[in-house]
């Protein structure tokens, strides 16, 4: 036998076992879409789960797409939020269009991008969130290098005073 640790808990497999062995000794099917697997932390691609052996002392993470969650609320940075849903404001037609979402969605943060102002936009995306109800996370999407991407967060928590 060899006891590895499958999602935290001790388990013992067959001399032998792959990957695949694992991942039906977690619950998870074989061959779901939507299921993946780290083996001390590398992921291991669906098509090497039969041929990966998995050794003594290993651990074997199973994740796989679920619906539904923890009913209870979600905290980030000392906030607590009732809803868990997170609204992406990228997309919408409008300002007006995106504060209906967001009202209708019952989501209470929103991810906003940080980009370089331009005086010409009108409306006030953070009036707008603010008004439904949304707290502001500042992303940064659109930045093309590491560096530009931690000078724009830095910019967002001082814009923002986001932590």
């Amino acid at each position: 036998m060899t006891s590895v640790s499958i999602n935290g808990e001790r388990r013992e497999l067959p001399a032998g076992a792959t990957v695949e062995h694992a991942v039906a000794e977690s619950g998870a099917q074989t061959g779901g879409r939507g299921v993946a697997v780290a083996v001390d932390g590398e992921v291991v691609p669906h098509g090497e789960w039969a041929t990966t052996a998995v050794r003594e002392g290993q651990a074997v993470e199973v994740l796989r797409a679920v619906q539904g969650g923890d009913r209870t609320g979600l905290e980030i940075a000392g906030r607590r939020l009732s809803s868990r849903l997170i609204l992406g404001t990228g997309g919408f037609r409008s300002l007006e269009a995106m504060g209906e979402a967001a009202r209708a969605s019952g989501a209470e943060l929103a991810t906003v991008a940080m980009r370089r102002v331009d005086p010409s936009a009108p409306g006030s995306i953070l009036d707008m969130l603010e008004d439904a109800g949304c707290e502001v996370l500042p992303n940064t999407a659109g930045c093309f290098t590491a560096r530009e991407a931690v000078t724009t967060a830095r910019l967002a928590r001082e814009a923002l005073g986001t932590t």
